[in-house]
């Protein structure tokens, strides 16, 4: 194993590319919050269940979500990465882009909707 002579330029490295990470994840973060709050200022994903399961079913929803579409990705990606090239998992994540835009696009517009109403 090869050591280095100078742990200080290894260090900086460290900090230079965890600023890096993490200003690109903050800036992430803070388009989101801005799209948020201004392009989608509804409760869009609760409204879409009625009054007496809306905490449960947009947990559940949330988390299946979070569990399907987290936990499995990084796997998938890194075995079409290693058995089929980078370019399939653009393709993967293209895939799973458009699958969500369909999703949305189905969902329908609880506005002016009776949200107390069980039917």
């Amino acid at each position: 194993m090869k050591t280095d002579s100078n742990p200080q330029s290894n260090m900086q490295k460290v900090a230079l590319t965890a600023l890096a990470g993490t200003s690109i994840e903050w800036y992430d973060f803070f388009l989101y919050g801005a799209a948020a709050a201004l392009i989608f200022p509804t409760a869009f994903f609760t409204e879409l269940f009625s009054t007496e399961v809306r905490y449960s079913g947009a947990t559940l929803g949330y988390q299946f979500g979070a569990i399907l579409g987290g936990a499995f990705a990084p796997t998938i990606a890194a075995l079409l990465w290693k058995d089929y090239g980078i370019f399939w998992v653009s393709v993967y994540i293209a895939f799973a882009s458009l699958l969500t835009l369909l999703s949305v696009m189905a969902l329908t517009e609880t506005y002016q909707t009776d949200l107390n109403d069980n039917g």
